[in-house]
C-alpha cells in the first residue's frame, strides 16, 4: 500500500479546519463591532430624544431619526412630550442586525437612556 498524497490530504483537511476557524473568528468580531455601532446609535437617539421632549416636535421622531443615521432600527421609545421644567429621562431600545458566515442572521439590542434638565 502506498502512502502517496496523503501529505496532500492533510494539507487540504488542515487548510480547511483553519478557513473554519477564521470564519467563526470573524463572525465574532463582526458581533461585538455590531454590538458596539447598536450602543451608539441607541446613546444617539436617546440623547436627542430626550431633547425633543421639551424642545421639539416629536421625541418619538428624533429617536427614530437618529438611530436610522446610524444603521439602526428603534424599536421602543419611552420619551412622552414634557413642555414642564421639570427634569426628565427617556429610554430607547434600538436593534441591528449582523450577517454571519455559517450561522443564521443574528439581533443585536441595545438600550440606552438620556436624562435632560431644561434648566440646566
Amino acid at each position: 500500500m502506498s502512502e502517496g498524497g496523503s501529505a496532500s490530504l492533510l494539507a487540504v483537511s488542515l487548510t480547511a479546519v483553519l478557513a473554519l476557524v477564521f470564519g467563526v473568528g470573524l463572525d465574532a468580531l463582526r458581533v461585538i463591532d455590531i454590538h458596539t455601532q447598536a450602543r451608539t446609535a441607541a446613546d444617539a437617539a436617546a440623547l436627542a430624544a430626550a431633547v425633543a421632549t421639551h424642545h421639539g416636535p416629536s421625541p418619538t421622531g428624533e429617536a427614530h431619526r437618529l438611530a436610522g443615521l446610524n444603521g439602526a432600527s428603534m424599536l421602543s421609545c419611552r420619551c412622552p412630550p414634557d413642555r414642564s421644567l421639570r427634569p426628565r429621562s427617556v429610554t430607547v431600545v434600538v436593534e441591528m442586525r449582523v450577517e454571519r458566515w455559517l450561522l443564521p442572521v443574528r439581533r443585536v439590542l441595545a438600550e440606552a437612556s438620556a436624562e435632560y434638565d431644561p434648566l440646566a
